[in-house]
């Protein structure tokens, strides 16, 4: 651990959105399109982009399964996010999710189910919020097979 140091001078970058973020995903989500954002940045960064962007917003209950490093704990957490469910309108809830996760999700079958069960308690003009780093051609392969996703066009 360094010692007796004066820090000279500090710099900070912020990565702002693109104009017109915000606006086009209440549009998707007006006309009913689920969005998922898919991001290779850390669960922090990823929060607080989609706050920045209105895709989260403060008061949304939020499962965040990132910490959950078991199918057990993964299997604890959605059964009670779903025993909530009624709690909090459909427009309200959120899923934070990591590759770690769906790892542990797509060797279960049973919590697979559960998941899936989860990533559908919301109507069709709302979607479940989900972040997480893996490879892109799982995403894929996990949207098709497991959320049953006719059309499946994801973008790194």
């Amino acid at each position: 651990v360094e010692t007796r140091m004066v820090v000279l001078g500090a710099t900070g970058l912020e990565d702002r959105l693109q104009e017109g973020v915000p606006a086009t995903l209440r549009s998707l989500a007006l006309a009913g399109v689920a969005v998922w954002v898919l991001t290779g940045d850390n669960r922090d960064t990823a929060v607080n982009i989609s706050l920045a962007s209105g895709h989260l917003t403060p008061d949304m209950h939020m499962l965040d399964l990132t910490h959950a490093t078991s199918q057990d704990r993964i299997m604890l957490k959605l059964r009670a996010f779903i025993d909530q469910v009624g709690q909090y309108p459909s427009d309200q809830r959120a899923l934070i999710v990591n590759g770690d996760n769906i790892a542990l999700i797509l060797n279960n079958h049973k919590v697979m189910l559960t998941f899936v069960k989860v990533s559908n308690t919301t109507d069709n003009s709302q979607t479940m919020k989900h972040y997480c780093r893996y490879p892109y051609p799982v995403l894929q392969s996990f949207a098709a097979d497991c959320l049953h996703c006719r059309r499946v066009r994801l973008s790194e």
